[in-house]
C-alpha cells in the first residue's frame, strides 16, 4: 500500500508507479491526484487535512482485502493503459503527426 499524503502535487509519479506495481493506494483529494486515481476503484481519496481520515483509510484497506484486492487491480490496469511509456510515446508521434 502506499499511502500519498501530500496536499500539493503536479501529477504523482510515485502514486503511478505504485499503481504500476500492483499496490492499493490511499492519496490526497487535492492538486492532480483525483485526475490519477478514481475513489474506491483504483485508490482511495482522503481530504488532506483529516488525519482521521487517513487512519481509517489505511484501516479499511487492512480490513477489506476484497477491495484493496480490486483497487490494486484497476489501478494497474489504469495506470498501464493511460501512463505506460507506449502511451507516452503514443502521444508525442501524435502531436508530431498533428503539427
Amino acid at each position: 500500500m502506499l499511502v500519498h499524503p501530500c496536499y500539493i502535487e503536479g501529477f504523482g509519479l510515485s502514486v503511478v508507479e505504485a499503481m504500476m506495481a500492483e499496490k492499493p493506494v490511499i492519496v490526497s483529494n487535492a492538486g492532480a491526484l483525483p485526475e490519477i486515481v478514481d475513489h474506491k476503484e483504483t485508490g482511495l481519496l482522503v481530504s488532506p487535512f483529516v488525519a482521521e481520515d487517513w487512519g481509517n483509510a489505511v484501516l479499511e484497506l487492512k480490513k477489506n482485502k476484497e477491495l484493496a484486492f480490486k483497487i490494486a487491480k484497476k489501478g494497474k490496469e489504469k495506470a498501464a493503459q493511460e501512463f505506460s511509456t507506449q502511451n507516452f510515446a503514443d502521444n508525442y508521434n501524435l502531436l508530431y503527426q498533428n503539427l
